[in-house]
């Protein structure tokens, strides 16, 4: 059950960041993804907040880890916000989630490929 919830997490993320670029797209505006690591919760939002979504991870799930991809320093952030502008561009960054038996998956948003994958971390990483 636990590995259920954290890859259902997962895919929730990364459709939360699919459906941002396309309203971004679609409605020639910037949209913001929040993730709060200190909530466990996503948000999805417009930049005048006239659209507003969120959705808290699932007991047992958390968010370990949001970073900046190619960040030399491979800083975490805390509590992030990355947009996605009108043309679906957005920062490169992935989001470690890990459920309460330690196994981890990560969330990889790519601003070349502009779709999210989903990857599953070794122990080691």
């Amino acid at each position: 059950m636990a590995t259920l919830k954290l890859k259902t997490s997962s895919r929730e993320i990364a459709a939360t960041l699919r459906l941002a670029r396309s309203l971004a797209i679609k409605e020639q505006k910037v949209y913001w993804v929040g993730l709060n690591g200190d909530k466990n919760q996503i948000e999805l939002a417009s930049d005048d907040l006239r659209f507003q979504k969120f959705f808290t991870l699932p007991e047992g799930v958390s968010i370990k880890k949001v970073s900046l991809i190619g960040d030399p320093r491979n800083g975490t952030r805390e509590n992030p916000y990355y947009f996605f502008s009108p043309n679906g561009m957005t920062e490169a960054f992935e989001v470690l989630l890990e459920n309460s038996r330690g196994r981890k998956f990560k969330v990889v948003e790519d601003s070349l490929l502009r779709s999210p994958r989903i990857e599953e971390v070794g122990s080691e990483g």
